[in-house]
């Protein structure tokens, strides 16, 4: 078994030494960054770029959210971060399901 997990280790390796070394060509990089510029100048792209320039500090900016979140509004990346804070923070969770209105001081 030792010598079959070798064998598959320096295969691997060499895999990924392999796509290490390998570049793209002038082309696809250039094709690769107008398919970005043309997002970005969608609202779609507009708002990932806000988005992204707005951090989630805790238990105030996830209660913030919760009626995007509820209204499914969210992009997918936020709706997970509210999701997983959701299933750690009992209190955003009281606070969401409408069993609490507290203020935003809970952990988080």
């Amino acid at each position: 078994m030792k010598l079959f997990r070798s064998k598959q280790d320096a295969q691997l390796d060499r895999a990924i030494s392999e796509l290490r070394g390998e570049q793209p060509d002038a082309k696809t990089l250039s094709a690769s960054a107008e398919r970005v510029w043309q997002l970005l100048q969608t609202s779609e792209g507009q708002e990932a770029a806000t988005n992204a320039l707005q951090p989630i500090r805790g238990c105030a900016d996830i209660r913030s959210l919760l009626p995007a979140f509820h209204r499914h509004e969210l992009p997918p990346a936020r709706a997970l971060i509210v999701e997983d804070h959701l299933r750690e923070c009992v209190s955003c969770r009281s606070y969401a399901s409408g069993r609490a209105v507290n203020d935003a001081t809970g952990v988080g």
